[in-house]
């Protein structure tokens, strides 16, 4: 394979129908790695994979290509209303409920980016402020 990413392969045959690379944007960022440590979820006409650059990317389930991405690479105010912080995407996989994708950022084991955070995404609405 040419790198790390995302690659569908026929399951009888184990041709490679496609495949996506993730560009490295890492730059001098420590620990930080454009690979998938964990699991990929898929949902009706994509996928959903954290990288362990901090990325959340919704992939096309067709073609490949990259439909949403998120840098969760930030603070975030908490329901508690303590500080967390994203980094890299690793053990548990993201998962749907109710329509709305889950993910845990931030994986400290074998050095990669720590973080502390569950994030849920959802659709604004744009009446409340």
């Amino acid at each position: 394979m040419p790198g790390p990413g995302v690659f569908a392969v026929a399951a009888r045959s184990g041709e490679m129908l496609r495949e996506n690379v993730t560009e490295d944007i890492c730059g001098d960022l420590e620990f930080c790695d454009p690979g998938i440590s964990q699991a990929v979820t898929a949902i009706p006409g994509a996928v959903i994979a954290g990288h362990m650059d901090g990325r959340l990317r919704i992939y096309a389930r067709d073609d490949g290509r990259v439909l949403w991405e998120t840098n969760t690479l930030r603070e975030y105010e908490t329901e508690s209303g303590d500080t967390g912080r994203g980094g890299s995407f690793g053990g548990g996989r993201p998962m749907v409920a109710d329509g709305m994708p889950y993910a845990n950022s931030g994986y400290g084991i074998y050095i990669h980016m720590p973080g502390n955070v569950v994030l849920v995404f959802g659709i604004a609405d744009d009446t409340e402020q």
